[in-house]
C-alpha cells in the first residue's frame, strides 16, 4: 500500500503549527508570570522603621531606622543592635541604643540629648590622627573625626565622632567637654545626636594601625551615614 505524500505534508505541517503555538502560548505566559506574578526577590524596599539591609560593596550592611524622626544609620550585617531605651532624666528627654561590633567594641548612638556644655578654662592639647568631611541630607557639612586625648598615665583615649571642630590631623589645643562629638540637626524638636564610641591605646601608634582596621571603617561608615 502506497503512503499519500500530501497527506504527510500536511501532517507534518499541522505538528509544526501545533508546535508553534504552544512556544508562543508558552512566551506570553512567562512574560504575564514575569512582569505581573513573580515578585522581585533582589530589590530593597525603602524602610521606614526598624531594620532593613542592602549590599556595600563586598560587605553586607543593615539599616537601622528610628521610630522617632525617621534618623537612620548603616551598620554592619554581622554586628548586633540593642534596643531603643527611652530615658527621662529632669529635662533631658532622649533615647539611646548600643550597636556592638563582633570584637565587643560599643557604639552608643543617642538623640534628643538637650543641656550639654560647661565652662572650660584650661584647654588641653588632643591629637587627631583621622578626620573627613561628611554630608547629611539638608544640613551644612560636617567633620568626621578621630581624636586622641592623653591620659595621665601615658595611654590614650580614642574617641570618633561628627563634629564641627578638628579639620585637620595634628595635635589641637580644645577643651575636653568637645569630645562630646554631638551633631545639632536643623530641626531642633529632635534636639543633640551623638555617637558615642571611644577605645584606649598604649601609644599613637597603636591608634594608627587601628584606622587601618575592617572595624574602624565600619565604625566610620557607620557614624558618616547618620541621615534623617
Amino acid at each position: 500500500m502506497t503512503n499519500n505524500p500530501h497527506t504527510q505534508k500536511g501532517s507534518a505541517h499541522l505538528v509544526i503549527i501545533v508546535v508553534l503555538i504552544l512556544v508562543i502560548i508558552s512566551a506570553v505566559g512567562f512574560i504575564f508570570w514575569q512582569n505581573f506574578i513573580k515578585k522581585d526577590t533582589t530589590t530593597m524596599p525603602i524602610s521606614t522603621r526598624g531594620m532593613s539591609s542592602s549590599k556595600v560593596g563586598s560587605a553586607t550592611y543593615k539599616t537601622y531606622t528610628t521610630d522617632v524622626y525617621g534618623i537612620s544609620f548603616q551598620y554592619p550585617e554581622s554586628w548586633s543592635v540593642g534596643n531603643f531605651v527611652k530615658s527621662d532624666e529632669q529635662d533631658n528627654v532622649s533615647r539611646s541604643l548600643v550597636v556592638t561590633a563582633t570584637s565587643g567594641q560599643q557604639i552608643s548612638f543617642q538623640i534628643g540629648i538637650r543641656g550639654l556644655g560647661g565652662t572650660c578654662d584650661t584647654p588641653g592639647t588632643f591629637k587627631v590622627i583621622d578626620t573627613s568631611t561628611t554630608t547629611i541630607p539638608g544640613q551644612k557639612p560636617v567633620n568626621f573625626s578621630f581624636t586622641l586625648q592623653p591620659e595621665a598615665n601615658g595611654t590614650f583615649e580614642g574617641y570618633f565622632g561628627l563634629t564641627d571642630y578638628y579639620t585637620t590631623i595634628g595635635d589641637v589645643k580644645v577643651c575636653p567637654n568637645t569630645f562630646y562629638y554631638v551633631f545639632s540637626p536643623t530641626n531642633n524638636d529632635i534636639g543633640l545626636i551623638q555617637f558615642d564610641a571611644k577605645r584606649s591605646f598604649v601609644d599613637v601608634d597603636g591608634a594608627n594601625k587601628y584606622i587601618t582596621s575592617d572595624e574602624y571603617k565600619s565604625i566610620k561608615k557607620m557614624i558618616t551615614s547618620l541621615g534623617y
